[in-house]
């Protein structure tokens, strides 16, 4: 068996986590069942994390015999008479050795599919090598930064069983929450345009993850809508003026968090005290 076929390297930099597991398990049943079977691992690192490590260590004790290689060292596999033939460099005997086996398992990951259109459709990103991106990967792992839609199992990263259907009932969970509801509130606070210092530049249409643009913003013939609160921290992180884009909210301003600023001046949503915000409520004349 060689792990990591066509893995961890430039085009498929990443590891599968599955490979390593089920090669252990498949050792165990070959040993189970022809004892005297000699099985051999060649590997660049064992990747048996969690309770699969007494697969590693009993696959160990059935006899399975294993070798590691590195980059500069992968295993030859040659053909003769129809039969693998495989040179690999061993570190320990500081030698090369050559088997002869009857099979040859190769374990070469997972790789995704073309999610560009799927993406695309509904506007959510994907990583480098493929896979879609999550809003946060410890507070919203099965999350994107549009809300309403969600991910789970491997179409965030290669996991292994346990962890698909773990991320499956998180995902499942987060839609049961939209769907229980009878209505849903919008966020209140909404991203305007400061006319004083815009340009008219379109800066903050590219880099809005909603793909809107702040109240008031006006590009030729067109006219933007509001930016929602998570869309107005991108804002202002990369407009070339930070005080471009204030903040204001609509309707009750107990809806939103809300801290108080320097000389009692308020700040929402977290940003930081040193912002230009203009914070008064919609119809109201109050200040947050």
């Amino acid at each position: 068996m060689i792990q990591c076929w066509r893995s961890r390297e430039e085009n498929r930099n990443y590891c599968s986590r599955v490979c390593c597991a089920q090669a252990l398990k498949n050792i165990r049943v070959l040993k189970q069942r022809r004892p005297d079977l000699p099985v051999y691992v060649l590997y660049r690192d064992i990747m048996s994390y969690g309770f699969s490590e007494h697969y590693y260590t009993e696959a160990r004790k059935l006899g399975a015999i294993f070798i590691r290689y590195d980059l500069n060292h992968k295993p030859n596999v040659t053909f003769a008479n129809g039969k693998p033939v495989i040179k690999i460099w061993d570190e320990l005997l500081q030698n090369t050795i050559e088997l002869n086996p009857d099979m040859l398992v190769l374990s070469v990951g997972i790789d995704p599919n073309d999610n560009s259109e799927l993406a695309e459709i509904f506007n959510v990103p994907l990583t480098q090598n493929g896979f879609f991106q999550e809003a946060e990967s410890k507070w919203r792992p099965v999350d994107f930064l549009k809300q309403g839609v969600f991910m789970c199992g491997i179409a965030h990263a290669p996991g292994t069983m346990n962890e698909t259907i773990a991320s499956a009932k998180a995902a499942a969970q987060r839609a049961l929450q939209i769907l229980s509801r009878k209505g849903l509130s919008s966020s209140n606070t909404v991203a305007e345009v400061k006319h004083t210092l815009c340009s008219r530049c379109g800066a903050c249409v590219e880099v809005c993850p909603y793909g809107g643009a702040p109240s008031g913003f006006s590009q030729g013939n067109g006219r933007g809508g509001r930016a929602a609160l998570p869309g107005l921290r991108c804002l202002r992180r990369h407009l070339p003026q930070q005080r471009l884009v204030s903040a204001r909210l609509h309707g009750q301003p107990g809806h939103v968090g809300h801290r108080r600023g320097p000389g009692g001046a308020g700040v929402a949503g977290g940003e930081s005290p040193t912002a230009s915000l203009d914070t008064t409520t919609s119809g109201r004349g109050e200040t947050c």
